[in-house]
């Protein structure tokens, strides 16, 4: 009567590829791209509202690209809304790398004149104006 008994050895193979998956894990994790205004210009002024451009550094503080095919984002000031940003193109960020994204921003005046009643309002209530 022969015993069997399970080698170390068959159970490796087992054992490194979960930890080969633990690992590839673990570099997979996602941190927030870094994201600072570097610059506003404005490109167009017309009777409802305007345009401006919006630059961004974005720093990408992963081993991996990130990619998008678009971005859309609403602006808002105090909590009033303001404009409406729309970049159409596909976003590319290099790992661990610097990009500079332009963003292109409408807005109505509503919006705006909204937002400056709210806050004179508050400045007046303070006692500051």
């Amino acid at each position: 009567m022969h015993r069997r008994i399970p080698h170390l050895a068959s159970r490796l193979p087992i054992v490194a590829l979960l930890s080969l998956s633990c690992a590839t894990l673990g570099r997979l994790a996602f941190t927030e791209p870094d994201v600072e205004l570097q610059e506003i210009a404005v490109t167009g002024i017309g009777l409802t509202g305007g345009t401006f451009e919006l630059a961004f550094d974005v720093y990408n503080p992963n081993d991996y690209r990130i990619r998008s095919t678009r971005l859309e984002v609403g602006i808002d000031l105090d909590g009033t809304h303001f404009g409406d940003a729309l970049l159409d193109r596909p976003l590319d960020l290099s790992p661990t790398n610097h990009s500079r994204i332009v963003v292109p921003v409408r807005f109505e005046w509503a919006g705006a004149l909204g937002w400056g009643r709210r806050r004179c309002s508050h400045v007046g209530r303070s006692g500051m104006g």
